[in-house]
């Protein structure tokens, strides 16, 4: 469990300090700029893009990356109990334990009817995800791989994913990212009826700045130079999937060039998720942190008095050093405030804590003693003889 809120809160730094999470065609050629550091944070990672057979381009991308560049190392499930917890390599699959037609067991096939079209599907998304959390097998990203899918109400789809968002806030580990979907095949009316709709969640994630998107149709839509490819109907211009992305062996309906097209911008989503800033392309982790008292002084003997504590990182070279002050109470009891500065409350020891901001996990300990509080009077009780 410690791993898992190790990765949470480099999620929680990645989207409040670097701001948003896109991956689009944008990022594509982004993802060797990915620090080493990050790549590792990455392989940590379990991803789950639950989806139909679509989804198996970004399985096959994953593996194709990796046997261009063996950094990008993953090991992808396909049926059975998901791998468990490492750090060698990235986990990737679509597993779900249950779906609309399973309460439990693992299934790896999951469709609209799965995901957001019924209370009972997201009932029971919820508890699958409970169940991973649960058995130290969480999700680290969560995402929906879509199929076909017509007739589709995109509505529907955006406020389960936000309830999947809201459902895992501050309490599991689970990084829920909203997905675009299919462009093969559909062109014309329908082709243009589904660009609409992936706008519509385009525009939904661009009002929310802690929220996450894989651009599954814009990625495949651009080829590697830059060019998009475009049809019409009634007037209206759209992207449609680029020639070049079909070009390949076949997977999930789509050609080896767009699966390593989307696996590239996976591996970037995923270094920023892991807390990395999409710029810096070098991170020193901090590995050491030495808290001490004005003066050396690890006592307080004053009544309501106070010590101001210093928190000092290693190596000095550290990209972040910042740090945050918490007070875990034993026998006595203190408070602490942002900038380090301790006020005694009652009698005993206790501990300052300075942890990094950077996600490294890494915190420094000093054991205060207080003496000499003063116990106010709380009641009085008055007896006869």
């Amino acid at each position: 469990m410690k791993k898992a809120l190790i990765f949470f809160l480099f999620i929680k730094i990645s989207l409040f300090s670097y701001g948003q999470i896109i991956a689009d065609h944008t990022v594509v050629d982004k993802y060797d700029d990915i620090p080493q550091y990050y790549i590792d944070e990455v392989k940590k990672i379990w991803l789950s893009y639950a989806g139909e057979s679509h989804s198996e381009a970004i399985r096959h991308g994953l593996e194709a990356l990796e046997a261009i560049n063996s950094i990008y190392a993953v090991n992808v499930t396909e049926s059975g109990t998901p791998e468990a917890y490492t750090t060698s390599h990235l986990r990737a699959g679509r597993a779900t334990w249950g779906d609309l037609n399973n309460e439990t067991g693992w299934v790896y096939g999951y469709g609209e009817e799965d995901w957001f079209t019924s209370a009972t599907a997201i009932s029971r998304t919820k508890a699958g995800i409970t169940y991973c959390n649960s058995n130290n097998l969480t999700i680290g990203a969560f995402g929906f791989g879509w199929c076909y899918d017509l007739e589709v109400n995109f509505n529907e789809y955006i406020s389960a994913t936000r309830e999947y968002i809201d459902y895992c806030a501050d309490t599991i580990e689970t990084k829920v990212f909203f997905t675009t979907g299919t462009v093969d095949i559909f062109t014309g009316e329908t082709g243009y009826i589904k660009h609409l709709g992936y706008q519509l969640i385009r525009d939904y994630v661009a009002s929310d700045n802690s929220l996450v998107l894989f651009d599954y149709a814009d990625i495949l839509c651009y080829n590697d130079a830059g060019e998009l490819e475009t049809d019409t109907w009634d007037g209206h211009i759209f992207p449609i999937i680029h020639p070049d992305n079909e070009e390949g062996v076949s997977t999930g309906h789509i050609g080896m060039n767009g699966a390593l097209r989307l696996a590239r911008a996976m591996w970037w989503m995923l270094a920023r998720i892991a807390g990395w800033d999409g710029v810096t392309s070098t991170v020193i982790p901090v590995d050491n942190i030495v808290v001490s008292g004005a003066g050396g002084s690890s006592t307080i003997g004053t009544d309501g008095g106070t010590l101001q504590l210093t928190a000092t990182v290693s190596p000095p070279g550290a990209t972040d050093k910042t740090v945050t002050w918490s007070i875990i109470n034993g026998t006595g009891q203190a408070t602490i405030s942002s900038s380090g500065l301790v006020t005694a409350v009652s009698n005993g020891t206790v501990t300052a804590r300075a942890t990094a901001n950077d996600g490294s996990g890494v915190h420094g300990d000093l054991v205060i003693t207080i003496s000499n509080q003063v116990i106010p009077v709380t009641g009085i009780t008055v007896s006869g003889a």
